[in-house]
């Protein structure tokens, strides 16, 4: 267990330093109040996507429910066809 912690908390560690690289490196030009902007630009596409992702996962439960048990897999492109069929409603 301490050591899938100690992992974990080691690949936390290196994806905080690649953003912090990224983001000093993208953003080294703007401003406070352009960060600022920036930031908030950036809660409100996050705001989006976990919400698109939150019904997704609904879908998802739903399909599983409702599906009928032991139907034969379906072709992955066939699969991913009909799934954006649904999700462009």
């Amino acid at each position: 267990m301490r050591e899938a912690s100690d992992q974990a908390v080691q690949e936390l560690q290196e994806l905080l330093d690649g953003v912090d690289a990224e983001m000093t490196h993208k953003a080294a030009y703007l401003s406070a109040t352009d960060k600022r902007l920036a930031a908030e630009l950036a809660l409100r596409a996050t705001e989006q996507h976990l919400s698109m992702a939150a019904i997704n996962v609904l879908r998802v439960v739903w399909l599983t429910f409702n599906s009928p048990p032991n139907l034969p897999p379906s072709e992955p492109d066939e699969r991913v066809e009909r799934i954006e069929r649904i999700g462009n409603g």
